[in-house]
């Protein structure tokens, strides 16, 4: 059985989009062929990538039309599609090692719970810190 590894979905200048804790503790860029991702979300995280490189401030000195908020929710559903895709496998996280906004995802059941009103409402927790 392959060894669980902690996955990062992060960006930084020129790598790629996922990282993962080395032996010794430090993050290091991984080659979206080792997880034999599908080409769709492969797709989707060049494209995330490109999104970062290509619209930062000083990039062919234009006016910042980065919008931060909505690159990280693109990012948070990568690492939650990254998570469906391994289940237990790995353990998946949006942001970095050591990074204060880190967050793990975790596949949680759905689970009905008898409401006071409705009936029925669902309870489910999409992730932890």
């Amino acid at each position: 059985m392959e060894k669980q590894q902690s996955v990062f979905v992060w960006y930084d200048w020129g790598g790629p989009g996922i990282w993962v804790m080395g032996e010794d503790g430090n993050l290091r860029s991984a080659e979206y062929e080792q997880f034999a991702l599908p080409e769709e979300i492969i797709t989707r995280f060049k494209y995330w990538e490109n999104w970062f490189n290509d619209s930062r401030p000083g990039y062919n000195d234009e006016e910042d039309r980065f919008d931060q908020k909505l690159y990280d929710a693109y990012g948070l559903s990568l690492a939650i599609d990254l998570k469906r895709l391994f289940k237990e496998k790995h353990r998946v996280f949006r942001g970095y090692s050591g990074d204060k906004d880190c967050v793990e995802i975790v596949l949680v059941k759905r689970e009905w719970i008898e409401g006071e009103e409705n009936g029925i409402v669902p309870m489910a927790v999409p992730y932890k810190k």
